[in-house]
This record gives structure tokens, sequence and C-alpha cells, in this order.
């Protein structure tokens, strides 16, 4: 039977560097030396705690963070893309066509206001998942990142 463990404070304050830090380039050393780790021990705790590395965790804040924004503003898709820490909306729109499959605008048409901000219900298709953390936990986990993003 799956059990959830609290998130260790170090990944928590992880997941709090990457939402202060959004917008901008966040490299896994810099995430490490504000948490007081080396690369691999932040990447084995978090993989532990979250079943996701820091980068597909990242991933999902950020994918989440530009959904709100096309949901909820008629911001350019270039702007969306900055604010949610894309280099180039190009990444943004790949981002959308492998999760969404579809762009951005099309996504800002179809779905805007319908389903912003609700729970992800399928984290296992995350990328970087891992399948020894069972998918409850998973849920739970990416939920809170998502919650502590808005």
């Amino acid at each position: 039977m799956c059990q959830e463990r609290p998130l260790d404070s170090r990944v928590s304050r992880a997941l709090k560097f990457m939402q202060d830090h959004l917008a901008e380039e966040i490299r896994l050393q810099r995430l490490a030396r504000n948490v007081g780790l080396s690369v691999p021990q932040l990447s084995r705790l978090f993989r532990s705690a979250t079943g996701l590395s820091p980068h597909s965790a990242l991933s999902i804040i950020r994918l989440h963070r530009a959904e709100r924004l096309l949901a909820s503003t008629q911001i350019p898709i270039k702007q969306v893309a900055a604010e949610a820490g894309y280099r180039y909306a190009s990444e943004l729109a790949r981002a959308f066509a492998r999760t969404h499959r579809r762009t951005p605008t099309a996504y800002r048409e179809a779905d805007a206001g319908a389903g912003c901000g609700e729970p992800i219900n399928q984290v296992q298709s995350a990328p970087g998942a891992n399948s020894s953390v069972c998918a409850a936990s998973m849920i739970k986990i990416a939920n809170k990142m998502i919650d502590s993003v808005n």
C-alpha cells in the first residue's frame, strides 16, 4: 500500500525556488546550491521524494503557469512563454504539442477557463516519472507543486 510521505524541506525549498525564479534559466547547480546540497544529492533526494527529476518537476510547473496565463489573459504567446520560463515561444509550442496535441493559441481558444488550475490526473505520463513511486503519491505531489505556483 502506498503511503504519502511529507516532502523533505529541501525539496520544498527547491520547489519554492523554482516558483520564485520561473522566468529565469534555472540550472541544477544553482538549485542544488540554493538548498545546500550537491547536484547528485539533490537529484536523488528529489526523485525519491517526488518520483520526478527536478527538471521534470520544473517542466510541469512551467507548463501549468503557461496554461493559467493562456486561460486568464490575452497577453501575446511570446510573453506567456517568457513569463513561464521558456526561452522561445517555439519551446512553449513544443511543450503544448507533446502534452495537449495543439498549439498554445488553439489551447487558448478552445480551453480558456475550462480546466484552468484543475489538478493533474495522469502524472504517470509526465516525463521522467518514476514507476517505483505510486501514482497516488505522484498525483498529490504534482498537485502540491501546482498549488505552490498559484
